[in-house]
């Protein structure tokens, strides 16, 4: 008769049996080279054979599962190594910052869907694809629904001149350029929670809040000057924070504040 018991189940045999690399990335829906990576992180270290091969338990496939969801709401792997170490606590705090992250994005995406069915009803209606029309797509995303911004014509200019400019030069960068510097943010990022409660004039803040000028500048461009697109990156801070107030506490928002008073500090 055939064994129909889960994996999730598993019986004092299953306890006991071990798998090769291939065998345990079949059981637990993973590639072999993300295998390999969790070991080289630190995130999963099976146990070797004498003559090296690594050997997975059952054990194991549970630590996969914690990565893979961890990973699957946006944490990076080298916060996972840390957080899987740490106690429940701080898993809490990590996880309550990236729901809040989220939650950002959802009201973005929502603004955005909003805005794409305004473009779709007045391409129902008779009206031309014409660039006027599709552009407010690209205004949804680049600069805060109409309720958010700072008020007079001076302001909605200034907000509409930092749309055109940053979406200019996004869109001359390459996908491998963007992926890169979305790889730099991620690492940068993570560098500046470590350093939250330091002095902006301290050497590390400093050098820090250098690699994030030269972050903004080369994701957009220089023709904002730097100072426009950090007040429109705090006035957009602060609108979010009148509607979560959770969010002024969170490492996001209280990194962006530190690397704002670092760069006035240097410049002062």
């Amino acid at each position: 008769m055939a064994d129909n018991r889960d994996v999730d189940d598993p019986s004092p045999d299953d306890q006991a049996r071990t798998y090769r690399t291939r065998e345990f990335a079949a059981l637990s829906g993973v590639t072999i080279r993300a295998l390999h990576h969790y070991d080289r992180l630190g995130l999963l270290t099976p146990r070797r054979t004498t003559a090296g091969h690594r050997v997975y338990s059952i054990g194991d496939l549970e630590s996969v599962r914690q990565i893979v969801a961890l990973k699957l709401i946006g944490l990076p792997l080298k916060d996972i190594a840390v957080l899987r170490d740490a106690n429940g606590p701080a898993l809490a705090v990590a996880l309550r910052t990236r729901r809040v992250s989220l939650e950002v994005q959802q009201r973005l995406l929502n603004r955005l869907i909003a805005a794409i069915r305004d473009v779709e009803d007045a391409l129902n209606s008779g009206g031309s694809a014409d660039p006027q029309l599709l552009r407010r797509i690209v205004e949804v995303i680049d600069v805060p629904h109409e309720d958010d911004k700072r008020g007079g014509d001076e302001a909605d200019a200034e907000w509409r001149r930092v749309a055109i400019e940053t979406s200019k030069h996004r869109r001359s960068l390459s996908p491998d350029v963007l992926s890169e510097l979305g790889r730099q943010w991620e690492s940068l990022l993570a560098d500046i929670q470590a350093v939250l409660d330091q002095d902006p004039s301290a050497p590390v803040v400093q050098q820090l809040a250098a690699r994030w000028v030269a972050l903004i500048e080369a994701m957009n461009g220089t023709a904002v000057p730097l100072p426009t697109l950090i007040r429109c990156g705090q006035s957009t801070l602060r609108q979010f924070e009148k509607k979560s107030p959770e969010i002024s506490s969170s490492p996001w928002a209280r990194g962006m504040n530190l690397m704002v008073r670092a760069v006035t500090h240097a410049s002062s």
